[in-house]
């Protein structure tokens, strides 16, 4: 669930203005996503005295790069355990039956 949030909020960043999306990126159910998008380096913060968030900006497309090939990876993953299983849960179905 975090990855989705972080990829949003980076796609948020590419196509508009931080103006513009600035309530929904700092929502309260997209804090852990932005901590860690700020920890790992992909976005900049610009804060006021007081802490507040006045700016977000994407620092390389590299760190957003890595993001997403690790979803990829993550998803191949997926695809293969999910494979396994349904290939043994066949070949179980095939023996009950024959």
């Amino acid at each position: 669930m975090v990855r989705t949030r972080m990829r949003r909020i980076i796609r948020l960043l590419e196509t508009n203005d931080f103006n513009d999306v600035k309530d929904e990126i700092l929502a309260p159910a997209n804090a852990q996503a932005l901590n860690i998008l700020i920890d790992t380096g992909c976005i900049d913060v610009s804060r006021a005295w007081g802490g507040a968030i006045v700016n977000l900006t994407l620092r390389s497309h590299s760190a957003t790069y890595r993001l997403e090939r690790h979803d990829v990876w993550i998803n191949r993953l997926y695809g293969f355990i999910c494979g396994v299983a349904v290939t043994v849960v066949a070949e179980l179905l095939l023996r009950v039956i024959l």
